[in-house]
């Protein structure tokens, strides 16, 4: 019996077996008594000892547990031979067949029984035939053998079946197994192996596309809602990407939060978008996970496998499509493109000189000023990561902070700028700026940081400072698009230690009112992009004006980001803007420029 049969089954399949043999038993005995058999037969105790057993079938036929209890079975076992023992002897001995009943049990407490309990009752078998015959005179029996026949032919029924019936358990076990060994357990997809092996064997001459798709922000939703809200929705974004697999194409859950589709029959780059961003659409609308309402986005990468040699690069390339298209816009489709294998090259050096830039001392952080926009007097610095790599040269925070999320990097680099960011504020208020707030960026791989709110605390414990005069700031889209349970929560914890929390880029994620108040923000930094349009966009002025509008009521201060020009001071001065930050008022500089600007009270002059 195969290993993935599990106990119970076991006894289920024992408990059908002994179902289909006691009537034959029955059958077998009532034949034997009306053909002509042995010699010297006591009818008596032929019909007594099949009485006698009948309890022994019904007890495992009604109750098939007892199957699972080695005790029993071999209680059973046992009695059976006591029970082919007497009707050996009652029936004239071993002519009369009766020895081959051992035939009808030994199989089934072989799928039951260890090794040496079988080995027992096959030597009670010899002993019990050996003592029938020797109880009936020590004679073998004479007398017509159609009896023994009859037994023989009986036997080799019951074994025939049962063989068949085994035989065609194992193979449906073993044809589950293969069907379980290529497909996700969760999804009912294919599996890492199953994508693997038709790689493997891809025709690459054939027109065809790979798709390497991701679910944006599965892990805050697993995080907040709990793995069974994670498996939920990953098996709901299953069933809407299969909706656009066709006959022949393969899709599959390779493992986490990926998916992988190989379609047939994409021709063009036209065709392979197309469908790419039908699966990208497929999952805009809300999940409903057991009541709760969750969006996410699925971001895709798209390779076709004529333009690659095996189905292993094509896969390589539609990762590739992915990681650009993850850098461009979260929910976005991006064909591969040859120079995206350059970019990664770089990325991957990038990454390895990222991995040491800490401990050789090639982070540094920078200060921007924050400004009263009436009077341009500086009330507070933005912390702003730097990173000068010795072989590569300076690094724009564009290019490295990407890797720095994606390979875990930033929790290590992001407590290192809050470190930096508490002590430079403690110097600066030692040196009696006092009223001075600084800001540290934290990205949304942050949130899941569960040490981060400690850190915080001892840091501001250690240099003496409260929490007030520290801002932490979250993009927009961060921060709006996984406002769910577990990072709110986190936020809570942030707060209690005294600190702000600022809404960064405001305007470029997916606000609502309702969600902004719940986050009891201690400012709203409008992004660049509005700053910039206001001259000729009224639309633009239209938000920055509803965003000061809402902040009132909502208790938080508002700052216009990426300033460059006096006339977008002017505009913003004229709207009621009270606070600015850009290369108009000062550029990201040292620690010790920025004291410097502080101390001259310097800034554009109204």
């Amino acid at each position: 019996m195969p290993s993935a049969v599990s106990p119970a089954e076991r006894a289920a399949l024992i408990t059908r077996a002994l179902a289909a043999t006691s009537p034959l038993h029955v059958v077998t005995v009532v034949l034997w008594l009306l053909v002509p058999h042995t010699e010297g037969t006591n009818v008596a105790w032929i019909l007594g000892v099949n009485v006698a057993v009948a309890p022994i079938y019904l007890v495992l036929v009604l109750r098939p547990s007892v199957a699972e209890s080695r005790a029993a079975m071999n209680a059973a076992g046992i009695a059976a031979i006591g029970a082919m023992t007497v009707l050996v002897w009652a029936a004239g001995g071993v002519a009369s067949g009766f020895e081959l009943l051992a035939l009808w049990f030994l199989p089934l407490n072989a799928c039951t029984l260890p090794r040496r309990d079988l080995g027992a009752h096959v030597a009670l078998v010899i002993a019990g035939c050996a003592a029938g015959t020797a109880l009936h005179g020590g004679s073998l029996g004479t007398g017509s053998l159609w009896g023994f026949a009859l037994v023989m032919g009986a036997t080799l029924v019951v074994n025939t079946a049962m063989v068949h019936f085994l035989y065609g358990r194992l193979q449906a076990t073993t044809d589950d197994f293969q069907r379980r060994s290529a497909e996700d357990a969760l999804t009912g997809l294919a599996n890492r192996a199953a994508l693997r092996e038709r790689l493997d064997t891809l025709d690459v001459a054939g027109p065809r596309a790979v798709y390497v798709i991701d679910v944006d922000g599965f892990k805050f939703v697993n995080d907040s809602l709990g793995h069974h809200a994670g498996d939920r929705l990953l098996a709901l974004v299953a069933e809407r990407l299969a909706a656009h697999a066709r006959a022949g194409d393969l899709l599959a859950r390779p493992g986490g939060d990926e998916f992988v589709l190989m379609a047939d029959g994409i021709g063009d780059d036209a065709v392979a978008v197309a469908l790419g961003e039908r699966l990208a659409a497929s999952c805009d609308a809300p999940f409903n996970l057991d009541g709760e309402e969750v969006e996410v986005s699925v971001t895709v990468g798209v390779c076709r496998v004529a333009d690659v040699a095996t189905g292993e690069e094509a896969m390589r390339d539609a990762d590739l499509a992915l990681y650009a298209a993850k850098l461009e816009r979260r929910g976005s489709v991006k064909l591969f493109a040859a120079p995206m294998r350059e970019a990664a090259s770089t990325r991957l050096t990038l990454e390895r000189h990222l991995r040491r830039a800490v401990e050789r001392d090639e982070l540094h952080v920078v200060y921007q000023p924050v400004v009263d926009i009436r009077d341009s007097r500086v009330t507070g610095m933005e912390a702003l990561l730097r990173w000068n790599c010795t072989a590569l040269g300076p690094v724009s925070p564009a290019e490295f902070v990407p890797i720095a999320e994606r390979t875990g990097l930033i929790l290590p680099i992001g407590r290192f700028v809050l470190a930096r960011a508490v002590e430079q504020m403690a110097a600066w208020h030692a040196a009696g700026f006092e009223g001075l707030r600084v800001s540290v960026n934290l990205s949304a791989s942050q949130l899941a940081d569960e040490q981060l709110p400690d850190l915080l605390a001892e840091l501001l414990e250690t240099h003496g400072l409260s929490g007030e005069p520290l801002l932490l700031e979250l993009t927009e889209t961060a921060l709006m698009r996984h406002a769910t349970d577990h990072p709110l929560q986190m936020l809570e914890r942030l707060r209690a230690t005294g600190a702000g929390i600022v809404l960064d880029d405001f305007g470029t994620g997916y606000s609502s009112l309702a969600r902004l108040s719940s986050l009891r923000l201690a400012a709203v930094k409008i992004d660049r992009s509005f700053v910039a349009a206001m001259e000729s966009d009224v639309g633009a002025r239209a938000v920055v004006t509803a965003v000061m509008q809402m902040a009132g009521p909502l208790g938080c201060a508002v700052v216009a980001e990426g300033i460059e020009t006096v006339e977008q001071r002017d505009l913003l001065a004229e709207l009621g803007c009270p606070r600015a930050q850009g290369y108009l008022f000062g550029r990201p500089a040292p620690a010790d420029e920025a004291t410097a600007l502080l101390a001259a009270g310097a800034g554009v002059p109204a």
